[in-house]
């Protein structure tokens, strides 16, 4: 059957509007606002910049299970609730412990409506609060970092054994095993939710009645429909931006049903990469690459892949994003880079990217009307890691010298911007 492809709707589309750190050497007492779709924050080394991202996707991150250590005094605001209509803002309590343990904070969710009219739903959602909650933990940031993780990239880097329980899947990676939350990358969670809902909620009844467990083949055919439907989605990106031409999954993997134990194991399941012909493992491309193949499978990844087994068709579903994207530019040719920030460009319309930089080629993508999405961090040595804006004196300074002399990078290259703004 032929797979479609369609776009998640959603009213919600909430961004991250506001975030205050404290008590975080060196985020003593900081604040920074931000607006939907791109952002750019740039500064010094030894700033604070990664400290913050990383917090920031701690804080920001509202799921269940999720445990926030240290986070007292720390504020979240999710902008953009249905429509605009409503703000969420998200302080952290201190737990009642027995004073020997470390205990986490909680996450309080408060919404703030601007517009009273409310849908009758989305009036469920401002009246009981712990349901904005489970609505916003659904936008978990997407922290791309620096580099490429060394671990935690099962199937896109390494081949893993894959532990499939009725009510769990456990990942043993090269490090030890993990759970899905634990892995480095949306883009596999992604993958591994669609495999669990294949086999555990997808197959175990069908019209009420009880079915047998899918054989191993089985499985195994359906595994490799669902992993088909991303390497497509990679296959038709990455020749744009990468010197990778096409990706496949390797045909050796193998999916076992164990009976005794109730629990399916697959093995062997990974990615191979085409890069001037030849069919690579990620850990034989080159480093550049491998940036690249990391971020464009982040920004990339859809929210669900999933079989509708009475149609026997696979759906792949979009949802809008928020991602935090640490320094893209490393290890990255200034050619592709430029194919890179095109496309950090397209995926801001519909999602939020903020993005940490300290190359100059990457202000070239705002434009003179766009200046207020720069934030420049800066480290104080009595108040720690600072956030501001440029002033508008600057913006005008900066209007001035795009319009009659050159490249909003040369700007930054050629003026005192960032000391300036600092003081």
């Amino acid at each position: 059957m032929a797979k479609s492809v369609k776009a998640l709707a959603t009213d919600v589309s909430p961004y991250l509007k506001q975030a205050r750190v404290q008590n975080y050497p060196p985020l003593r007492d900081a604040q920074a606002d931000f607006k939907p779709g791109l952002n750019i924050i740039i500064g010094k080394n030894g700033a604070g910049k990664t400290r913050f991202l990383t917090l920031l996707s701690e804080l920001a991150d509202l799921h269940e299970q999720k445990e926030h250590f240290g986070a007292a005094g720390c504020k979240v605001v999710f902008g953009g609730i249905f429509g605009g209509k409503v703000d969420a803002e998200i302080e952290f309590e201190e737990q009642a412990g027995d004073g020997l343990t470390f205990e986490p904070q909680k996450a309080l969710v408060k919404p703030v409506v601007h517009i009273d009219t409310l849908s009758a739903n989305e009036k469920q959602y401002v009246e009981k609060p712990e349901q904005l909650n489970y609505l916003l933990a659904s936008y978990a940031p997407i922290l791309i970092r620096h580099g490429t993780p060394a671990t935690g990239l099962p199937i896109l880097d390494e081949s893993a054994e894959i532990i499939l329980e009725k009510r769990s899947v456990t990942v043993t990676l090269k490090d030890g095993p993990r759970r899905i939350n634990d892995l480095n990358s949306q883009f596999v969670q992604a993958l591994f939710r669609a495999l669990y809902r294949l086999v555990r909620l997808g197959f175990t009844a069908i019209q009420g009645v009880p079915v047998p467990p899918m054989t191993g083949e089985a499985v195994r055919y359906q595994l490799s429909r669902l992993i088909a439907a991303y390497t497509e989605r990679l296959t038709y990106y990455l020749p744009l931006y990468s010197p990778v031409q096409a990706v496949r999954c390797v045909e050796y993997f193998q999916v076992y049903y164990q009976e005794m134990q109730d629990q399916y194991s697959i093995k062997g399941l990974v990615l191979e990469y085409q890069v001037n012909s030849q069919w690579l493992s990620f850990g034989l491309l080159s480093d550049g690459t491998k940036r690249l193949v990391y971020i464009l499978a982040e920004i990339l990844a859809p929210d669900v892949v999933a079989l509708n087994k009475n149609t026997d068709e696979i759906t792949v579903y979009d949802k809008r994003k928020i991602i935090l994207l640490e320094e893209p530019e490393l290890g990255i040719h200034h050619s592709q880079l430029h194919k890179l920030l095109q496309l950090i460009r397209e995926a801001s319309s519909e999602s939020q990217i903020i993005m940490t930089t300290h190359a100059p080629q990457v202000l070239d993508m705002l434009g003179a009307d766009e200046l207020d999405r720069i934030t420049i961090c800066s480290l104080d040595p009595e108040k720690g890691t600072q956030f501001h804006k440029l002033s508008e004196e600057k913006q005008e300074q900066a209007h001035v010298y795009m319009k009659e002399v050159g490249f909003l990078s040369d700007y930054w290259r050629y003026s005192y911007l960032e000391e300036t703004e600092a003081e």
